[in-house]
């Protein structure tokens, strides 16, 4: 037999040096491999139940995850499935959902602009206000951060 023969299909035979193990398994809380190493250096049955939940919450949670995800993407692909839930083909669904994603982006770009709009007719506005109270210009462009430019152009 070579070295790395697999003997089994059914069993992975992992090699631990227990002396190299004592010093490193406190260092990775969440790697498998030294998860079984502070199992084989347990010195009370609370403390090897505590890690076997440990084991057994992580290769459960891998496996939940894969099939989660395989599902997932099983079923939603599946037009099928689909039309339990709406008349709307996969197709369809994916197409309204790029299509509303654009609308809001554009909304939202619109909301923006007009914030930036309304901000400067604001200033403009206060402009005229202080420039008619016979506040210096110099005064206004420094409280409005507007041009001279701009506020005599608008003064008409």
């Amino acid at each position: 037999m070579e070295e790395h023969d697999i003997l089994t299909d059914k069993t992975k035979i992992v090699m631990i040096d227990v002396a190299l193990g004592a010093k490193e398994c406190y260092n990775e809380p969440g790697n498998a491999k030294l998860l079984w190493c502070r199992l084989l250096l347990a010195k009370s049955e609370e403390e090897q139940e505590s890690i076997l939940k440990d084991i057994g919450d992580k290769v459960m949670k891998k496996r939940l995850k894969k099939k989660l995800k395989d599902e997932t993407k099983k079923y939603s692909a599946d037009d099928e499935v689909w039309g339990l839930y709406t008349e709307l083909s996969h197709d369809e669904i994916v197409k309204n959902t790029i299509r509303e994603n654009s609308l809001n982006e554009g909304r939202d770009a619109g909301r923006e602009e007009g914030i930036i709009m309304g901000e400067a007719k604001a200033k403009l506005e206060d402009a005229k206000n202080l420039l008619e109270l016979g506040v210096d210009i110099d005064i206004i462009t420094e409280a409005t951060g507007l041009t001279e430019d701009e506020i005599l152009s608008h003064k008409r």
